[in-house]
């Protein structure tokens, strides 16, 4: 359970990160780029609960939220669209290292977990990667 309540972590993180950069879009201005902040808010707002409620169900103590997290700089849109770019793939190696140390149900949770950020990389306009998650190889 430990490595589905470091998704949690990264869940709560990505919640409160994509709400910021949200906030600081505008849909008249870059209707893309917006839309696809609000996708990913509420992806990631429903897989937190999702996996709250699996780890409740599975008798663990799901990770609580912190009170604040530091944000990345997002004062403009090319800046704003960097930093979700960057909290999909540090949300993405999360999810790679728990399919790594997890099996069965959990491990699926994980993988798809960790399709839906490769899915929101792209729609980000993020480069497609083979391995979204995996550390540097080279």
């Amino acid at each position: 359970m430990t490595d589905l309540n470091d998704i949690l972590a990264a869940e709560h993180a990505a919640v409160y990160e994509y709400g910021a950069l949200a906030a600081r879009t505008s849909w008249t201005g870059q209707p893309g780029l917006a839309a696809a902040l609000a996708a990913g808010f509420a992806a990631h707002r429903e897989q937190r609960d999702d996996l709250t409620a699996l780890l409740r169900r599975a008798g663990a103590e799901p990770a609580a939220a912190a009170a604040a997290y530091e944000l990345p700089p997002m004062g403009t849109p090319r800046q704003v669209r960097a930093s979700a770019i960057a909290l999909e793939r540090r949300y993405a190696e999360v999810c790679s290292a728990a399919v790594a140390g997890t099996a069965g149900a959990d491990r699926e949770w994980a993988i798809d977990a960790l399709a839906d950020a490769a899915r929101r990389l792209l729609d980000l306009g993020a480069a497609a990667d083979p391995w979204p998650g995996a550390a540097d190889l080279g």
